[in-house]
């Protein structure tokens, strides 16, 4: 038994010893303008890529002093998550996050719905910069 142990392991070591692995070195050369619109498309896409999303509405208004005062006080309190408002006539919308997902999304919407219970999430676009930027607010 023993023998065949040895000569197994023989015969490992030699096979692991002759098999030697080469490769070629393969150098790829690209144009000066190739790199260029490589790079250009790249930070396009970095910064105006529109995905599914998900936004929380925790206010709407038709008074601008009102939603005013609201996003003062949300921003007390909440000023480590990204926010905006926008205006869509006759409204002014509060919004809070940037999620791709809807999970995400429920989280901040239960942490909010303490001070604003009338929060919703809303399904949206959103940019992959606004996400990667609430991520990082949000850790």
């Amino acid at each position: 038994m023993r023998r065949y142990y040895i000569l197994i392991l023989g015969l490992l070591f030699t096979v692991a010893g002759t098999g030697k692995l080469s490769a070629q070195n393969v150098t790829f050369e690209e144009s000066s303008t190739v790199q260029t619109a490589i790079s250009n498309f790249a930070n396009k896409m970095k910064m105006s890529s529109r995905l599914p999303g998900y936004r929380v509405l925790y206010f709407f208004t038709t008074d601008r002093r009102e939603m005013e005062t609201i996003e003062a006080e949300f921003i007390k309190e909440y000023d480590h998550i990204p926010h905006e408002w926008k205006h869509d006539q006759p409204y002014y919308k509060l919004y809070a996050g940037n999620f791709v997902s809807k999970a995400k999304a429920m989280q901040l919407l239960s942490t909010l719905r303490e001070d604003f219970p009338s929060s919703v999430v809303e399904n949206t676009t959103v940019t992959v910069k606004d996400v990667y930027e609430c991520r990082h607010k949000l850790k």
